[in-house]
């Protein structure tokens, strides 16, 4: 069908842009859009090579050229994040406000334990309550500081992966059809 005679006219074509017999193909882009299918203009089926045919159908590691990776700045990582800037703002917060915990807790310690030698058992009383309506408000503060850090950091990471996610995806679709057949990019053997 269609999609053989496109790949065997792939296959048929060299490095130069000649097939084996001389003749030259073209590929125009119909309207340099993403998505859109590429026309090809080639010689007739009945001069190409069979798909079946070891020499056509492989291609060897050493006439494909490696591809590397780019470097790239970690900085398009921000930028794709920008718009939960206040989701992480208040992540930020939670998170600020949650590292408080242990030195808190330490202060509130050192400053209850003197409680504990009042000789008044009374005043000794008001103020273990008091003490312990601190701790309490505390305790309602640093779970509300853990939940403003895990919803607002959490969501940040959810929808920055999508994106990346995302544009991996649209980034791989947009291959011509011989880099899926490259040993570093195919997914079978």
């Amino acid at each position: 069908g269609i999609y053989r005679s496109l790949v065997a006219s792939q296959v048929a074509m060299g490095q130069d842009g000649m097939t084996s017999d001389g003749t030259l193909q073209q590929v125009k882009d119909q309207n340099n859009a993403p998505g859109k299918t590429k026309e090809v203009d080639s010689v007739p089926t009945s001069t190409l090579p069979e798909a079946s045919t070891p020499s056509a159908a492989t291609t060897s590691s050493q006439d494909v050229p490696e591809m590397r990776a780019k470097k790239g700045s970690v900085w398009w990582i921000w930028r794709l994040s920008m718009p939960e800037k206040w989701y992480f703002l208040l992540g930020l917060v939670g998170a600020i406000v949650f590292a408080l915990n242990m030195p808190t807790v330490g202060l509130l310690m050192s400053e209850f334990v003197l409680v504990f030698y009042n000789p008044d058992f009374e005043e000794m009383r008001r103020d273990a309550v008091k003490w312990a309506l601190v701790f309490l408000g505390f305790g309602a503060i640093m779970s509300l500081a853990a939940m403003m850090k895990n919803f607002g950091l959490t969501l940040v990471n959810e929808r920055l992966a999508m994106r990346v996610r995302d544009i991996a995806f649209q980034n791989i679709l947009r291959q011509d059809i011989g880099w899926f057949d490259t040993s570093t990019t195919r997914s079978a053997g």
